[in-house]
């Protein structure tokens, strides 16, 4: 299991890749090669290349594994705000949605496929038979956002802190997958 120090060390292994987080800044294109990045982070991650960030080059299929994930995203988003409408249920939708979001974005970066990022009953069954494993998971994502936001008191190290924010949390999460696929 992931330590709070390697996922803390994890986006600076690298320094340069770091700031590919900021491609989310470019409209469509950037937002598409920024959550396709997001999946190459993830799946290499799983793969146990885990010592540093991967090469955003070559852009091949970051584009379209971007699209994927906004659309099993938005897909899951529609579903959880229709279901909040809901007198608690809602309530119940949002919470297995936060439990079972990490896992489905990793499943669609192992696969490449929609329909697993759309695969809930996979994703509760990795959670489920893990649930121990996913709340020191989700605790410990907790203490590096902690971490990233106190660093960020001096604003300007928001440049550096945003995207290790996001790039730690890939760490734990997918690490987490990769552990509680094994089994």
């Amino acid at each position: 299991m992931a330590s709070i120090k390697e996922a803390l060390k994890y986006p600076f292994a690298n320094f340069a890749r770091l700031f590919n987080y900021w491609w989310i800044l470019v409209p469509v294109w950037g937002w598409l090669v920024a959550s396709g990045y997001g999946l190459r982070v993830y799946e290499e991650i799983i793969k146990g290349k885990d010592k540093e960030l991967p090469a955003i080059r070559p852009f091949t299929g970051l584009f379209k594994e971007g699209f994927f994930l906004i659309v099993v995203m938005l897909v899951l988003q529609i579903a959880v705000f229709i279901i909040a409408l809901i007198p608690l249920l809602g309530w119940v939708g949002n919470v297995y949605y936060i439990l079972i979001a990490p896992v489905l974005v990793a499943q669609i970066a192992v696969t490449k496929k929609i329909g697993d990022g759309l695969n809930v009953v996979d994703a509760s069954k990795v959670v489920f038979n893990n649930f121990g494993e996913w709340i020191i998971t989700f605790l410990k994502s907790l203490v590096v956002v902690l971490i990233w936001l106190i660093a960020s008191i001096p604003i300007i190290t928001m440049v550096v802190t945003i995207p290790a924010i996001s790039w730690s949390q890939s760490y734990l999460w997918a690490n987490y997958y990769r552990e509680a696929t094994k089994k």
